[in-house]
């Protein structure tokens, strides 16, 4: 509620229900437990939502219901709703609102008519987004590639990037070294692979070299899928299939007394079975996934990455 500076972390009102906050480079979007989207700070260019802009808020100010998702670029947001559609408003200088136009809004817009939106992520002025078949879209400012749509022309409407190609999760960066708002991207494909494209300034994509800017998704060298010889321990455990679609088996020795847990990509257990060698994967979505495997009787764990096909 003030303009004051703070140096140690303090609590914003008496909320408790906060799942979900982003920062643009002045102004800051809270999405609580009940769908609530919330928005405060600089409103130079709409991107606050609440219709007026040249304006600042020093306390949150409710913008909406229904949200699941939701990202800041410079001064620019955008969020996903319960239904699948997306929304956008604030900065449209380089058509990263995905409206076709770069008009700036000052309320949520919906972009397009879609209602298979299911993850997004701002850069500065360039947008990233994934649909529930997985398939990868882009759209704002491409002057350094980070569109990955093979052009440096900047595109106002989300356009599909690397058809046939499909991914798990996405981060769309910002370089803040001599070349201020040069964006780059990152997706990480279903099949635990990752991908790097624009910006390369500070050798920021991982791809072996600097400078050159990437217009296109280019592999970042990994190490390849593991199989279940890659995971074992003086051939104490294995697990296989890996890939596999359903289940996966755990052949671990010396013990009887074990737990095993699966995470997501962004760190969420997602499977938790304590002594069963037979886990069922099949509900889960297809890409990487990070399984744990403590072993109490010998005091050991054992990571490595499976993939669900």
């Amino acid at each position: 509620g003030t303009y004051e500076n703070r140096n140690v972390p303090t609590q914003i009102g008496s909320a408790t229900n906060w799942v979900k906050v982003k920062s643009g480079t002045n102004h800051t979007l809270g999405l609580k437990s009940n769908t609530v989207l919330f928005a405060w700070g600089s409103d130079n260019t709409g991107q606050l939502g609440i219709g007026a802009s040249n304006n600042f808020s020093p306390t949150p100010i409710e913008i909406g219901s229904d949200f699941i998702d939701i990202s800041c670029g410079i001064n620019a947001s955008i969020g996903i709703k319960l239904n699948g559609t997306l929304w956008s408003w604030g900065a449209n200088s380089y058509g990263q609102l995905g409206l076709g136009t770069n008009t700036t809004q000052q309320v949520p817009t919906q972009v397009g008519t879609e209602t298979t939106w299911s993850k997004i992520d701002a850069g500065t002025e360039h947008m990233l987004a994934l649909k529930t078949d997985n398939t990868l879209w882009a759209w704002g400012r491409n002057h350094r590639g980070q569109v990955g749509n093979n052009s440096f022309t900047s595109v106002l409407s989300p356009i599909q990037i690397n058809s046939g190609t499909f991914y798990n999760n996405i981060y769309a960066g910002n370089n803040t070294g001599a070349s201020p708002f040069a964006g780059f991207s990152l997706a990480i494909k279903t099949d635990g692979n990752l991908q790097a494209w624009g910006d390369n300034e500070r050798g920021q994509l991982g791809i072996g070299s600097r400078f050159n800017f990437r217009q296109t998704p280019q592999n970042v060298a990994c190490p390849s899928t593991l199989s279940s010889v890659d995971f074992r321990s003086d051939n104490e455990i294995s697990v296989y299939p890996n890939p596999t679609s359903n289940y996966i088996n755990v052949v671990i020795e010396n013990t009887s007394n074990f737990k095993i847990s699966i995470y997501n990509v962004v760190g969420r257990e997602v499977v938790n079975h304590k002594n069963q060698k037979t886990i069922d994967i099949s509900d889960l979505k297809k890409g990487m996934y990070l399984m744990k495997i403590v072993d109490y009787d010998n005091n050991r764990t054992f990571t490595n990455k499976i993939i669900k096909n």
